[in-house]
């Protein structure tokens, strides 16, 4: 049951009026809060950005979980890339120095190699996420949403959606 309701969540931001940017914008949100390591403020400052712009949370949150297995297995790739930044390139030494030593940016736990690593990565899919998410939403609508809507399954949700409202007002 736990997967249907995910599965008609999706659905339903799908076929909603909400803008396509909304939806694009909060999967990649979520896309950087769920390869980024959980438990520093990097993570809290992402959770705080979806909170005060105009994106969908439900697809921030969806990606957060789908990324979040992602971002595991990108975890070596991540690790070899902040080795790069924070301990071979000698040249960004007092860079990493001067950001350390401010209030609360140790707080984001950039000194560690994984985090630095799993935030480059995350920068560098930021754009693709987001223009490629928008253009999904954008061909499903105009070339998928109405055959989709055909499928029983849909059919049962919408029944669905019909007797909880139904239930909702009769108690």
């Amino acid at each position: 049951m736990f997967w249907l309701k995910i599965l008609k969540s999706i659905m339903t931001t799908l076929h909603s009026k909400i803008s396509p940017n909304q939806i694009a914008g909060g999967c990649m949100l979520g896309m950087m809060i769920g390869i980024l390591p959980a438990k520093n403020l990097l993570t809290a400052g992402m959770v705080l950005v979806i909170l005060l712009l105009n994106v969908n949370i439900g697809s921030a949150a969806l990606m957060a979980t789908l990324f979040s297995v992602i971002g595991y297995f990108a975890d070596p790739l991540a690790d070899r890339i902040g080795y790069f930044l924070l301990v071979t390139s000698t040249g960004l030494t007092p860079v990493w120095a001067h950001l350390y030593n401010l209030p609360l940016i140790a707080f984001t736990r950039f000194n560690n190699t994984v985090v630095l690593g799993s935030f480059c990565i995350a920068l560098i899919l930021c754009v693709p996420v987001f223009l490629g998410m928008r253009w999904f939403i954008v061909y499903y609508r105009a070339n998928l949403a109405s055959k989709v809507e055909q499928w029983k399954i849909m059919k049962v949700f919408k029944l669905s959606s019909s007797l909880n409202l139904y239930d909702k007002y009769n108690q």
